[in-house]
């Protein structure tokens, strides 16, 4: 068996060095790492000049500073997306609006086709028929959608009531 190549730089056993004597291969090895050994130890350490060494710090701290997100970069995100959440969400609401204003509106135009195929009106729809003009002029003079859309909805449940009371047997008087 061969002597552990880590003993082979340092003070040996008895039984190491008889083996080393015998076995070629573990004799040349133990001569090269003593000869290693010796140059080492001649070898003179020498510092590099401080220029260099200041020339790695600036280098790594430049690296750091690369590598790192600012307060500003972090708060300049959270702005964005709360940007673009804020206008998709007002996208949305606008284009949602808009559709229940279309499709109102298009109630409102069927019920009014529906009335006006009613000649005479009763006492009952002639007083929805002046309801109805009031919310007309509210709406006329609203300025914001939502409102709008309240009163077309007033406006076609005004409407509705006076179909419906068209539809009933005539019990009343015309005017």
């Amino acid at each position: 068996m061969h002597v552990n190549k880590s003993r082979l730089g340092g003070i040996l056993l008895p039984i190491e060095e008889t083996h080393i004597t015998n076995c070629e291969e573990c004799a040349y090895e133990h001569q090269i790492l003593n000869c290693l050994i010796k140059d080492a130890e001649k070898i003179e350490l020498t510092t590099p000049p401080m220029s260099d060494w200041l020339a790695i710090k600036a280098r790594i701290e430049k690296k750091k500073k690369r590598n790192q997100t600012s307060i500003g970069q972090v708060l300049f995100g959270v702005a964005a997306s709360t940007f673009f959440l804020a206008a998709g969400w007002l996208l949305w609401s606008n284009y949602h609006l808009q559709s229940q204003l279309e499709q109102v509106i298009l109630a409102n135009q069927y019920l009014e086709l529906e009335l006006e195929q009613e000649q005479s009106p009763t006492f009952r729809q002639a007083t929805l028929l002046t309801e109805i003009s009031g919310v007309e002029y509210k709406l006329y003079h609203s300025k914001s959608e939502k409102e709008k859309l309240m009163l077309l909805k007033a406006r076609e449940k005004l409407m509705k009531k006076i179909v419906e009371q068209q539809k009933e047997a005539h019990h009343e008087f015309s005017i």
